[in-house]
C-alpha cells in the first residue's frame, strides 16, 4: 500500500529583524489617541470652574452702584477750585510786572544809548 501522508507544508516566510513592526505602530497611535483626548478634555472639558455659568447656563444678576455725596464735599470741591483760581490770577500778576520790569529796563538802555 501506499503511505498518503502528506507532510509537506512550507512554513510561514520569516521577516528580518524579528517582526513586531506593528506593534510599535499600534503603542504610538494609541499614544497619540490618548495625548488628543487629554488635550481636548482639558481645552473644552467643565474643570469645576463654573464655565457654563459664563456661557448662558444661569441668569446674570443685577448690580447696584450708589455713591453717596455730602454738601461738605461739594464746598471743599469749590474752595479748592476758588483757591486754584486765585493762584493762577496770583501768578498772572506775577507775569504781568516781571514784563513791566523787563520793558522798564529795555527804556532804561534804550535811554542811555541814546545819550
Amino acid at each position: 500500500m501506499s503511505d498518503h501522508n502528506n507532510n509537506n507544508h512550507t512554513p510561514p516566510p520569516q521577516h528580518p529583524g524579528g517582526g513586531g513592526g506593528g506593534a510599535t505602530m499600534a503603542f504610538i497611535v494609541g499614544g497619540l489617541v490618548v495625548a488628543v483626548g487629554v488635550i481636548a478634555w482639558v481645552m473644552f472639558g467643565d474643570s469645576g470652574g463654573g464655565g457654563d455659568d459664563l456661557i448662558g447656563g444661569s441668569e446674570p444678576s443685577d448690580v447696584n452702584v450708589s455713591v453717596e455725596t455730602s454738601d461738605d464735599a461739594a464746598d471743599d470741591v469749590a474752595d479748592a477750585a476758588e483757591d486754584t483760581a486765585d493762584a493762577v490770577e496770583g501768578a498772572a500778576d506775577d507775569v504781568e510786572g516781571a514784563a513791566q520790569d523787563v520793558e522798564d529796563a529795555a527804556d532804561n538802555v534804550e535811554g542811555e544809548t541814546q545819550q
